[in-house]
């Protein structure tokens, strides 16, 4: 045989199978520009991102790992529309805050980037461009599962994502380089204009239509040309933008392909996005594509980096990830880190892969929209966890006026206790009458303690007795009709002494003048409560972010909506009951029964009313209110 050089003879190891795989050293699938050595093959653009460098990131649900670790290495990843500080970061991401460099939620289809892009200029206004609720809301078709409970109004609903498209415009003219992450080519369409949307009509809003809608499966070259197209439109203001391309390697959750297994359907998805995505970076050299597909893929892993569902990363894999990112593009960061990719971590200050840390792992799971295809109903879930759990101790909290007396006369009703005087306070205790742990009552073959208390934080230890709370259920309500509640609950309407804490009292919240109104709204609109030297009890927003990050940490707490009690009461209830642990409980007579004990207070504001503050509160205090807590509202639920 002749011993002339070949095309392979003069190649780095990194492109034969057994030298690639031999090294001992973790895989890392991105060489260097000084390995590219065979002439006639396209180099990696790759360059390093700084902690100046203003980067912007967008794309499936895999794509937060990354924006995540950037951000915990204290580079300048760019937020838009950033949350309400007095938000929990776990809670305003599952409201979209600080995912993305937008509040766009998960982008899974190139051809979804280039209309929001289209839409945000103006240049795409889709015919479909709201879905109706069950309750009259309104639901972004594009964001549909960010918004929880949807825009009360269409005002609400225009202003929203008004501000979501200049963020939008402001990002992409500000951005250096954009980091995207290609998911998905399977999507669902409108039939009369192409737009796309990140769920199916009808699985987290809308209804679905197969005269209006229609299934598309994405090619290679609707891919290529899509994310052309966009970078063509972004660059005709940001002309040096770079972006960093990676393909997520989550499988689908779903195919809508009755005629292919959802693994045919994955490898069909990700062919067409890895095949794309490298036509791309060799045909534009400010666009470099990074390998996180096949560092998880990869046969040398075995498939260790996905979890007992074969579909979620397991923190090892991403920080595996992380490690090669952190080579290639962020130096800085892999010098300071001591991470060992195979796993092993020696414990330096300043370690930077424990961002893949269990906790952001379960974040993640919630915020991957596509995993509602898959899931069942979350009162099936609750009735279950009801069914199992053998809690007694049952704590009732909220802030104050804003529905816990309510819940409280539901939980008498369910369990049937009478309606005689005394018997709600002896069973189901408010904390600031009574002992929490004095009266049990008998239901079910079990003892159970109920209570009722406005303390921000659960409580451990009370008049004497230590206990553990089982079960707790915090209920939140539109803050503005909270102060208007909270008003006529510190009139001389409810009692002679009441109000004194307050610069005057008054007899009825409509004998306020103009002046007193506006004192006492300033107060609120400042605080967040009518009482700021009452630290146990704390504002409206931290009470909700309170017990919201209580029930991210420990999954003890079901968080209700006032609204929501008051427009789906069954469904509503049958969550609390199976939450709670209340089997077989009659909905109709709990709602007679809760009725009974609620209709009949003249001194209280009729408790199944929402939107009352607008007939106390003029136009422009309600606009000083969402200008000052409008991210906070929106996180709630509530829009202007």
């Amino acid at each position: 045989m002749s011993s002339a050089a070949h095309p392979y003879s003069a190649l780095p190891d990194h492109c034969f199978w057994s030298r690639a795989h031999g090294t001992g050293q973790p895989l890392d699938p991105m060489p260097s520009n000084s390995d590219n050595t065979a002439d006639g093959f396209t180099r990696h653009s790759e360059f390093h991102l700084t902690r100046t460098t203003r980067i912007a990131t967008a794309g499936s649900c895999f794509a937060q790992h990354i924006a995540r670790y950037l951000r915990k290495g204290g580079f300048s990843v760019l937020d838009g529309e950033p949350s309400h500080p007095v938000i929990a970061p776990e809670i305003a991401a599952r409201h979209g805050y600080g995912i993305f460099s937008a509040r766009y939620g998960n982008i899974y289809t190139a051809r979804q980037l280039l209309q929001l892009m289209q839409r945000a200029t103006g240049d795409f206004c889709p015919v479909e461009d709201r879905w109706i609720g069950d309750g009259a809301q309104l639901i972004d078709p594009f964001r549909p599962t960010l918004q929880p409970g949807g825009f009360s109004d269409a005002a609400t609903f225009e202003a929203d994502r008004s501000r979501h498209f200049s963020a939008v415009r402001d990002v992409m003219r500000r951005a250096d380089v954009l980091i995207f992450t290609l998911g998905l080519t399977e999507a669902w369409r409108a039939r009369e204009d192409g737009a796309v949307y990140p769920l199916a009509p009808g699985v987290a809003g809308g209804k679905f239509d197969p005269d209006r809608h229609e299934f598309v499966n994405f090619s290679v070259e609707d891919t290529v040309a899509d994310v052309n197209e966009f970078l063509k439109l972004v660059r005709l203001e940001n002309p040096a933008l770079r972006v960093i391309l990676t393909v997520s390697p989550v499988p689908l959750a779903a195919t809508a392909r009755a005629d292919a297994h959802v693994v045919a359907a994955t490898g069909y998805s990700k062919a067409v996005l890895r095949v794309a995505a490298e036509q791309l970076a060799q045909g534009d050299a400010g666009i470099t594509y990074f390998p996180s597909y096949e560092i998880i893929t990869a046969a040398s892993v075995r498939g260790r980096y996905f979890g007992a569902d074969f579909r979620s990363v397991e923190q090892v894999g991403v920080r595996h990830v992380m490690e090669v990112f952190s080579r290639h593009f962020t130096p800085e960061i892999a010098e300071q880190s001591g991470a060992d990719t195979t796993g092993q971590q020696t414990k330096r200050p300043g370690d930077l892969a424990l961002i893949a840390a269990r906790r952001v792992e379960r974040a993640l799971d919630v915020i991957c929209d596509e995993q509602q295809l898959d899931e069942g109903s979350d009162m099936t879930l609750l009735q279950q966890i009801g069914t199992d759990c053998a809690a007694r101790v049952v704590g009732l909290y909220s802030y104050p006026k804003s529905g816990n007396t309510w819940v409280r006369s539901i939980i008498a009703a369910a369990c049937g206790m009478p309606d005689d005087p005394g018997t709600l306070q002896r069973y189901v205790t408010d904390t600031h009458k009574g002992r929490v742990m004095a009266d049990p009552w008998a239901f079910q073959g079990r003892d159970w303690y109920f209570y009722k208390s406005h303390h921000q934080r659960v409580l451990t230890r009370h008049k004497g007795d230590q206990f553990a709370t089982d079960r707790i259920v915090s209920i939140h309500r539109n803050p503005l009709d909270v102060f208007v509640s909270y008003l006529n609950f510190v009139s001389g309407n409810v009692s002679p002494q009441a109000g004194s804490a307050l610069p005057f009292r008054f007899a009825s919240v409509g004998d306020l003048s103009n002046a007193q109104m506006e004192t006492l709204f300033a107060i609120f609109l400042e605080h967040g409560t009518l009482i700021p030297q009452n630290r146990l009890f704390g504002s409206v927003f931290g009470h909700w972010a309170a017990f919201s990050a209580r029930a991210e940490s420990h999954g003890d707490v079901l968080i209700l909506r006032y609204e929501d009690l008051e427009d789906d009461f069954a469904h509503q209830v049958a969550r609390l009951c199976g939450f709670v642990g209340l089997r077989d409980v009659n909905l109709e007579a709990t709602f007679r029964g809760a009725d009974r004990r609620t209709a009949a207070n003249g001194k209280f504001f009729w408790k199944r009313a929402s939107g009352g503050h607008r007939d106390h509160l003029s136009e422009g205090q309600i606009a000083r209110f969402y200008d000052r807590h409008g991210a906070a509202m929106h996180a709630m639920g509530y829009g202007l």
